[in-house]
């Protein structure tokens, strides 16, 4: 066990030497090219191998899809491949380092369905337009806005970033129906301070990874008129093999043993969605 984890620990210090990759995946009869952090596999497990946020069909009903916390855009890949004609993607990183690979994907993503609109907006999303802390940390996935007095242990440094608010954000969507994804770190707390945007009843779906206490985000969408349920995600070594549709295959060989070592040295590794759905 313990020779794992340290095996573990040396590829993920290994990966952190790479800038960015430029990957190929075999996915439902398409070749799909992206760019991504080595570290960021997470991101791809969650969103194109476990597809934990939305159900296709939720996707396919909404005219806009708004991915807050996308990262290098692997949700908002997700979300393209499966949203209906005319859609629109509204993608959020305030990552800096990030939206630039982002950028580049949608690029990249317009050659897969010239259709969609997306929207890549180098912003963060907080309960104030202001300029807020944005923690930059060793591991990409774990880059996070704070409040100004906070200090991160783990931070290497610390950027200012322009945030906007959720009645910023819905003012640019598009169509009756929209869907929001939500994954940003712990500042989801600080969106749900002020409800009143929930009130926009457009918003058909909502999906947020917790990074904390649950209650007071349920306590407020259940207000709001939401359905809301918890699920509990277990990463297992299951997801090794799926990373055998991706290209470099060093890359992909090295993700196969890293989940097994993962599996095998941590004790269930998951992650938590909180679902919401507006009652009828």
């Amino acid at each position: 066990m313990q020779f794992l984890e340290i095996a573990r620990n040396k590829m993920l210090s290994l990966l952190a030497l790479l800038p960015y990759l430029h990957v190929t995946m075999f996915r439902e009869n398409r070749t799909i090219r992206m760019y991504m952090f080595a570290d960021a596999y997470d991101a791809i497990e969650e969103n194109l191998f476990y597809n934990v946020y939305f159900k296709t069909e939720e996707l396919s009903d909404a005219d806009t899809v708004v991915d807050l916390g996308a990262h290098v855009g692997a949700f908002t890949l997700y979300a393209l491949l499966n949203c209906k004609y005319g859609s629109r993607i509204i993608s959020i990183e305030p990552n800096p380092y990030a939206f630039k690979i982002l950028i580049n994907n949608a690029i990249l993503f317009r050659r897969i369905r010239s259709d969609i609109e997306l929207y890549p907006l180098n912003v963060a999303v907080w309960s104030s337009r202001s300029l807020v802390p944005l923690k930059l940390t060793s591991w990409s996935e774990n880059v996070h806005v704070t409040r100004p007095s906070s200090e991160g242990k783990s931070a290497k440094k610390t950027i200012h970033v322009c945030a906007l608010t959720m009645f910023d954000i819905l003012k640019i969507c598009k169509g009756k129906n929209v869907v929001l994804k939500i994954d940003i770190e712990g500042a989801e707390y600080e969106i749900f301070k002020n409800s009143t945007w929930l009130e926009d009843e457009r918003i058909s779906h909502i999906a947020v990874e917790i990074h904390g206490n649950i209650e007071p985000i349920v306590k407020v969408l259940k207000n709001s008129g939401f359905q809301v349920y918890e699920r509990l995600i277990r990463y297992t070594s299951s997801a090794a093999k799926l990373w055998l549709i991706f290209r470099p295959l060093w890359y992909s060989i090295m993700m196969y043993f890293y989940r097994h070592m993962v599996a095998n040295t941590i004790k269930e590794p998951q992650i938590r969605i909180l679902y919401a759905s507006r009652k009828a």
